[in-house]
């Protein structure tokens, strides 16, 4: 909804497309409804989800963060930084890694 204003300005000069999806980030993320459209999306954006979720959402965004695309950008605005904080260490020891 925050977002239907800024379609008719950025689409479809500067994206293709704009789409929101909803989920209960306390549960897993994996065989969500939303599970299959993560390789799809460019650009993951949270507002206060984190804090208003607080160690609910480990397990969800963890997940997230390991599914998406290469290059994908995640935009958090959260109201104090220490959920965020937890988040970055929780993935950076989780994510999977590449071999050349």
């Amino acid at each position: 909804a925050i977002l239907d204003d800024l379609v008719a300005i950025l689409v479809p000069k500067y994206i293709h497309g704009i789409t929101c999806e909803y989920c209960d980030v306390t549960n897993p993320l994996l065989n969500s409804s939303v599970e299959p459209l993560i390789q799809d999306s460019d650009i993951f954006l949270a507002s206060y989800l984190l804090t208003e979720t607080r160690n609910q959402w480990d397990e969800f965004f963890v997940q997230l963060v390991d599914l998406a695309k290469e290059g994908a950008l995640f935009y958090f605005s959260e109201p104090v930084p220490w959920q965020l904080h937890r988040l970055i260490r929780m993935s950076s020891t989780t994510t999977k890694t590449t071999t050349s």
